[in-house]
């Protein structure tokens, strides 16, 4: 699978979560205290995802068996000539959403999402130091209710700000709203829907304030192909009002798709980003 992709002549590898079951799993492998639950919706889809049962405190294991084998799997897209290569993480506050305190260990979730900040924040960096990126899962930004200004200041500015550009915060399902996109840090990577742009043309304004934007373009949630011509007029278009586009990708996981059609739309990502680099 991973040769395949390089054979598309993608710029920056991926496994697509091709070895994952989904975000969480088995991520939560390498925490403590941890179980899997039962099969939940992934927000408003027909693609289910198994809740995080928490059992006490969690913390990260001394030993982490899936990060070891996630650094393999990239050491492979390395000798297969990528030059730079990004893995999948959920980020804190959507791992947060699908877990279910069944210990009582927390007063409120906000102390959920602080452990899961500090963990996930770790094994960031633990990925940074061995030369790959890693893009936040992070849909939960687009839905407000357990969020708090002081809560994303101590996490996104705190935790992952200090990380860079190689930390790609990704949002879908919607767009984080002004306030919310006042409070990111403007070094990271964020991950941003057109669909979802073209929808809220106020916040133009504020993306242009990000160093590093990457811009889903191809939709990952349905199975029709997009028109070419179409993708890229629309970066060119979003280009022309100031936003800086380092980044082509999907506007979400791969996952809701059937394999054979994820592969078809890779090949279309492959070729916006030759048209535009020409």
């Amino acid at each position: 699978m991973l040769k395949k992709l390089k054979d598309i002549g993608l710029d920056v590898g991926s496994d697509l979560m091709y070895f994952d079951d989904d975000i969480f799993y088995p991520f939560i492998t390498d925490i403590q205290n941890v179980e899997r639950g039962w099969l939940v919706r992934y927000y408003d889809n027909n693609y289910f995802v198994r809740n995080i049962v928490i059992k006490s405190k969690i913390s990260l294991k001394t030993t982490r068996p899936w990060f070891t084998e996630k650094i393999g799997v990239y050491q492979k897209l390395s000798d297969l000539g990528f030059s730079e290569y990004i893995v999948a993480l959920p980020g804190p506050f959507t791992i947060a959403n699908y877990s279910i305190d069944e210990a009582g260990v927390y007063a409120s979730k906000p102390q959920m999402v602080i452990d899961y900040a500090r963990i996930i924040a770790e094994i960031t960096e633990s990925y940074i130091n061995n030369g790959i990126g890693v893009e936040l899962h992070e849909p939960e930004l687009c839905f407000t209710s357990q969020l708090t200004n002081e809560l994303i200041r101590q996490i996104y500015v705190d935790l992952f700000s200090p990380l860079g550009e190689k930390v790609h915060l990704v949002t879908y399902f919607g767009v984080p709203n002004l306030e919310i996109l006042n409070l990111l840090p403007r070094d990271l990577t964020l991950g941003v829907e057109a669909i979802s742009l073209e929808k809220s043309r106020e916040i133009f304004d504020k993306l242009k304030d990000f160093s590093s934007i990457r811009l889903g373009i191809v939709d990952s949630r349905n199975t029709k192909m997009e028109k070419i011509d179409d993708l890229i007029s629309l970066v060119f278009k979003l280009e022309n009002k100031g936003i800086h586009i380092e980044y082509l990708s999907f506007n979400s996981m791969t996952e809701f798709l059937p394999e054979v059609i994820a592969y078809k739309k890779v090949k279309l990502l492959k070729r916006v980003v030759e048209a535009i680099k020409h």
